[in-house]
């Protein structure tokens, strides 16, 4: 027989239970959802970077090198474009015959898109193997190929090969061309590996209305009161739409839901400093409005969103901006 102490742990264990399910499937995120509880509190955490050879400082992997000629090596580096960064790799040989190759990955929550070969041959190749991994190989004798990718996340996985070996000394990285000395190699970016856009991207008129489309649409209106809305384009569409949102500074106080379904829910944790949901959508609306009340602070915000368990993106509609104009699973919006 329980005595009263154990009757009470085993009651308290089965209702821990029973909330853990609640809601058809209450989502548990992965570990780099976690947010920094400092100065770096819009951003995710990095944790999930594999182990790694090498950690490369994020200062010294930014910014476009001077690629000398007949050289032999790989060259590394990301630029920050517009907000975008971009991950650029580029081949050089000496005159003989060598194959690059690799697996780039970011993590869980980031992704790479608009993958292009530069100045490519009829046997270089790159693609996409998942949303947030790359595979490439470049045999070259000569210099100057490789490719660029658009990327978003909060750090890099570099396992990176000359000739089917690691040769570290011939990978250089940033604007320094530093070399290495360990492989693979990982790079920690946090919040400036993510997309940053204007947060007055949300001010234009919002193009959304019941059934226009699937996909997310976020505005802002003239009180400052932020909208988030999701449709199916009909009663036989069917979407799971879940997301977070990260306020860097401030507090979210949700001042209006729409949830059509009894699985349906939004929910505020680390003080109100994150908002989360999940809303399962068939023909009618579903979202929320929030307000950021706090004057004095910056309304800056993390934002991640997925639709059946994939990248939302490019089904995301900022203000007036069109479905397409973003590509990113993770982005920041700041002011």
């Amino acid at each position: 027989m329980l005595t009263k102490p154990g009757f009470k742990f085993v009651w308290a264990l089965l209702w821990l239970c029973a909330f853990a399910g609640l809601g058809g499937g209450t989502p548990v995120f992965a570990a780099e959802f976690v947010v920094h509880s400092q100065a770096a509190a819009s951003a995710y955490t990095n944790k999930g970077l594999p182990p790694v050879g090498q950690k490369i400082l994020w200062a010294d992997f930014i910014g476009a090198p001077t690629i000398p000629a007949n050289t032999l090596g790989l060259w590394v580096w990301s630029e920050d474009t517009s907000g975008q960064e971009i991950l650029h790799v580029r081949t050089g040989s000496d005159g003989t015959a060598k194959t690059f190759s690799g697996t780039l990955r970011t993590n869980r929550v980031g992704n790479f898109y608009d993958l292009a070969l530069v100045n490519a041959s009829g046997d270089d190749s790159a693609a996409l193997v998942k949303f947030n991994e790359l595979t490439f190989s470049i045999p070259t004798s000569g210099g100057g190929e490789g490719f660029d990718v658009s990327w978003s996340g909060t750090w890099l996985f570099l396992d990176l090969y000359v000739n089917g070996a690691y040769v570290p000394e011939k990978i250089f990285v940033g604007a320094a061309a530093k070399g290495t000395t360990g492989a693979p190699l990982g790079v920690r970016a946090g919040s400036e590996g993510l997309l940053t856009l204007p947060l007055t991207m949300l001010d234009g008129a919002t193009t959304f209305s019941k059934n226009i489309a699937d996909g997310y649409f976020l505005y802002r209106d003239a009180k400052g009161r932020y909208h988030l809305r999701v449709t199916t384009t009909s009663v036989n569409d069917f979407v799971v739409y879940r997301g977070r949102i990260v306020a860097a500074a401030d507090r979210f106080r949700i001042v209006r839901e729409f949830r059509g379904d009894p699985r349906d829910f939004t929910r505020l944790s680390k003080r109100g400093k994150v908002l989360e949901f999940k809303y399962h959508t068939k023909g009618y609306v579903d979202g929320l409005d929030w307000i950021l009340g706090n004057k004095n602070k910056p309304d800056n915000l993390v934002i991640t969103l997925r639709m059946n368990d994939g990248v939302a993106a490019p089904n995301v509609a900022l203000g007036s901006a069109p479905f397409g104009t973003l590509q990113a699973f993770t982005f920041r919006l700041v002011e």
